[in-house]
Formats: C-alpha cells, sequence, structure tokens
C-alpha cells in the first residue's frame, strides 16, 4: 500500500469513518488514510462524526491535497431501523406495530427466562 504501485484502483470508499476515533480500531483508518496514494481518492463515509471539518483539515494535511465535507442536515436519507437477529437467523423488527418490543421476541425473552428459572430451581 505504501508505494500504491500495484493497487489498481482511482477510489478508496471508508465506511465508519469515525472509527478513527475508537482506541482499538482507529488506527487502521488512520494508516489506511495516510498510506493510500494521494493517487487515489478517498471517500470516507459516516452519519454521526461531529467534527468533520476538522477531519478533513487533518486530512488535507497528511495527504497534501484538498478535502471538502459533505453534509446532509435533517433527515437521515436512510433510516435505521433496530432489529434482533433471532437464533434460527430470522431477524425482525425489534419494536412492533404500538412502539413496543416486538412480540415475537418478548416471548422469546420470557420462554428463555422461564427455562433458566426451571434450570436454577432444579425442576424438569
Amino acid at each position: 500500500m505504501r508505494g500504491g504501485h500495484d493497487v489498481r484502483t482511482d477510489l478508496v470508499v471508508i465506511d465508519e469513518a469515525h472509527y478513527l476515533g475508537d482506541e482499538d480500531r482507529g488506527h487502521v483508518w488512520e494508516e489506511a488514510i495516510i498510506l493510500t496514494p494521494s493517487r487515489i481518492r478517498l471517500l470516507l463515509l459516516s452519519a454521526t462524526i461531529g467534527n468533520a471539518r476538522e477531519f478533513a483539515s487533518w486530512i488535507e494535511e497528511v495527504r497534501g491535497l484538498r478535502c471538502g465535507v459533505v453534509t446532509r442536515p435533517g433527515a437521515r436519507p436512510v433510516p435505521l431501523r433496530a432489529a434482533f437477529l433471532l437464533p434460527d437467523k430470522r431477524l425482525l423488527p425489534l419494536l412492533g406495530e404500538n412502539g413496543k418490543l416486538n412480540s415475537e421476541i418478548l416471548r422469546m425473552i420470557e420462554r428463555e427466562d422461564h427455562q433458566r428459572h426451571r434450570r436454577r430451581s432444579g425442576a424438569r
């Protein structure tokens, strides 16, 4: 990656760019930004980065290229939806239409709690 001679691309997309601030993973994003040859453009995506302009200034400094920030205020273009992955690999919406915990998930939790209680009490 350092020389970039064997990298045959014009663009690298880095999703979840806000992980740069993560103690365990940030160094990977940082190295990718620094080591990607300047001839290759970077597109960094993040819905939650708070200091985008400061981040862009740092990228300009380490890459020696102008860096722009594109923001979209207001509603998310792609809404976030919470889901629950069941042991049988089905994905269910976390909340039901009533805004409360999905009834199927609730039943599963209640079954698990009941079984756990039975095991602790020695019942079969």
